[in-house]
């Protein structure tokens, strides 16, 4: 998975602060952290309170001591007190969609609970140095929320109705406003009022740009 490890550019952090439910074992988690970090435990599943100390922290939320709507909660919490903070998911179920949580700009990271202890070291390692883990999956799928949908373009004739095709049909023609009025049985009002429409919606500015249109893509 290193290749999976995708570059931040932020400060180095330090200091790890795992938010657990009461009584959850730490000793693993505290052996595979670099030399120089400092963990420290909040072990009521709540979120800390925002503070100086924090904003050069990473904020671990233990998923395997309380449910996936608790950590959804903390991760909106966090979001919203401290939206610049780095927060990782730690020991996500495998099968758990992991959608709604990579909605959230603050999560950093996802550890699943079938990553075995070389990549936890190795991904507490790319968080403490300030990068995210993601799986490949993960990340396309953050990229899908990010893209603007596309909207079907109309082409410019789909955008003309059926009258202001035939007054530009008639004015490919050569035929005056006057010859299109009689023709179309319409008051040269009426005809005028088509051209400027028909106009606007080709991008064109006199009658000679419409016709050079028609003729282009007629």
């Amino acid at each position: 998975m290193p290749d999976d490890a995708i570059i931040k550019m932020s400060k180095k952090i330090r200091n790890v602060h795992l938010i657990a439910d009461q009584g959850t074992d730490v000793q693993g988690l505290a052996e595979r952290l670099p030399a120089g970090a400092e963990l420290f435990i909040h072990g009521d599943a709540q979120a800390p309170e925002r503070s100086p100390a924090l904003a050069n922290a990473l904020l671990l939320i233990d998923c395997a001591s309380i449910s996936w709507d608790q950590s959804l909660n903390l991760l909106e919490t966090l979001q919203n007190q401290m939206p610049h903070s780095q927060v990782a998911l730690l020991g996500v179920e495998e099968t758990q969609s992991v959608s709604a949580a990579l909605k959230w700009p603050v999560l950093a990271g996802i550890f699943t609970d079938a990553m075995g202890p070389d990549l936890l070291e190795k991904g507490l390692e790319e968080l403490l140095a300030g990068r995210f883990w993601f799986s490949r999956e993960q990340m396309n799928l953050m990229a899908s929320f990010r893209q603007t949908p596309k909207v079907p373009t109309q082409k410019p004739s789909e955008a003309l109705s059926p009258r202001e095709m035939e007054v530009l049909d008639l004015t490919s023609q050569g035929k005056s406003n006057a010859d299109i009025a009689n023709e179309l049985f319409l008051s040269q009002h009426t005809v005028k009022t088509h051209l400027y429409n028909l106009y606007r919606k080709l991008g064109v500015v006199n009658r000679t740009q419409a016709v050079h249109w028609y003729q282009e893509n007629h």
